[in-house]
């Protein structure tokens, strides 16, 4: 047997290259504290940490990395060649097992996106079909959307890319740091955490820019309706058709609105899933309505309405509003349908001043409630609050609105000021009116329910 005698020849070697390593490197620290500059060692641990690397080579270097240190234990006599070779086949084993779920992981989530990708072309394409059919469009137009579309999807997939990227690079640093001793596993779990959040957030701001892009896809394809309406290519009956075969299809390739979950109608930066009307054609969105430090500014004047691109038939709506200034007219529109008009066929919750908790039903919108209240008036029902209970101007008011099936009660500051009974059922947009006044609005969020 001449292991022992090999062992003891490398295990004295090993000694003598540590013993002249260590005097070289004490030297090279000291000049390098006098100094102010970085030892080789330094160095090569920088590049290590800065430079690129691939999964592959990432583990290739943590098992050198191990297979030396274990070499020198061994050397040393801390353990036995049996348990070093027992650590390295379960540190390959881990590695490759952590390989193996890395690709499942990746290939699945490859195979959702391409699914979900071609789907939407698919729909696109039978869009951009019918409207050729339609002769809203020409078939050159059609081929410069889908090609602007498949650009659109390529960036979007790419800015994924960028971020799983970036995570597993991460990922492999920190692994590195905790088997050098850098940073314990406790320090890497929370970096690797807050990693995560940061993910999340810039997914969740992908996720609003292409539902951003359907409803632009919606506003488009209304535009083309109306102009074949015009040219009496199409009737309106076939626009109505077809805008709600549109909705149903671009629905199918999303997550359907649960009841019992909140929605944001506004965000508190920007106008993203409203649309607007204005009396005024020459007026843009712009000149009336804009967002202020998490508030949302009307002016009044020219006067319509914003409107949600999305339509709901059985809800609880909370709206926060105040007059900053003179008051003046608004109101809370819902179950919006038909054409756009300054007073759409729909459900109105009053907001002038002093009529808060008003209810009426506009342009053939039918609505019922106490007879004693209830009359029919030039531009459709009116049924006035049960009391009142509005706050003085500059102070916030808060609306609770509630419809289910045909009833709709209003709750002002917590109080039950209107019932109104037998309205039509049916989805509709939701509406806020521009009516003679700044006003503004904050806290617009929407809870979906079942219906009776």
């Amino acid at each position: 047997m001449r292991r022992p005698a090999i062992i003891t020849i490398l295990a004295a070697v090993l000694l003598a290259v540590s013993i002249t390593g260590c005097a070289g490197s004490s030297r090279q620290s000291e000049r390098a504290t006098v100094t102010g500059e970085q030892t080789p060692d330094q160095q090569t641990e920088r590049a290590a940490m800065t430079r690129e690397r691939t999964p592959e080579t990432g583990a290739r270097e943590q098992y050198a990395a191990a297979e030396r240190e274990l070499r020198a234990a061994v050397a040393a006599g801390r353990i036995s060649e049996e348990q070093a070779k027992e650590r390295l086949e379960a540190m390959q084993e881990r590695m490759a097992g952590m390989r193996e779920r890395m690709g499942r992981e990746q290939a699945s989530e490859s195979g959702i996106r391409e699914r979900m990708t071609r789907e939407q072309l698919a729909e696109i394409r039978a869009e951009l079909a019918a409207a050729i059919e339609a002769g809203t469009i020409t078939e050159e137009q059609a081929r410069e959307r889908m090609v602007a579309m498949r650009e659109r999807m390529g960036r979007e997939q790419a800015a994924e890319r960028s971020i799983r990227e970036r995570f597993a690079a991460t990922e492999r640093e920190l692994r590195a740091a905790v088997e050098a001793g850098r940073i314990t596993e406790e320090q890497a779990r929370e970096r690797m955490a807050g990693m995560r959040e940061r993910m999340g957030r810039e997914q969740a701001s992908e996720s609003g820019i292409r539902e951003r892009m359907t409803r632009e896809q919606l506003a488009e394809i209304r535009a083309e309706l109306a102009a074949a309406i015009e040219a009496g290519r199409i009737t309106e009956e076939q626009a109505r058709e077809r805008m709600a075969g549109m909705r149903e299809s671009m629905a199918g390739g999303r997550e359907r609105i649960a009841p019992g979950r909140e929605i944001a109608l506004f965000n508190g930066r920007d106008l993203s899933g409203w649309e607007y009307f204005l009396v005024d054609e020459n007026a843009r969105m712009e000149d009336v309505w804009s967002v202020e430090d998490g508030i949302l500014v009307c002016a009044g004047d020219p006067r319509g309405y914003l409107s949600t691109d999305e339509e709901y038939e059985n809800f609880r709506l909370v709206v926060e509003w105040r007059w900053p200034e003179e008051p003046g007219n608004s109101g809370v529109l819902l179950r919006i349908t038909g054409e756009p008009e300054m007073l759409p066929n729909c459900a109105e919750a009053q907001l002038r001043s002093g009529s808060a908790g008003d209810m009426y039903g506009f342009n053939g919108f039918k609505i019922g409630g106490d007879e004693e209240r209830l009359s029919e008036i030039s531009i459709g029902w009116s049924l006035p609050a049960l009391e009142r209970n509005e706050k003085k101007p500059g102070e916030w008011n808060r609306y609770e609105i509630t419809v289910r099936g045909g009833t709709i009660t209003v709750m002002l500051n917590g109080k039950l000021v209107n019932e109104a009974t037998d309205c039509d059922v049916r989805p509709g947009r939701i509406g806020l009116q521009s009516e003679g006044g700044v006003i503004h609005f904050r806290s617009i969020t929407l809870v979906p329910i079942g219906g009776r």
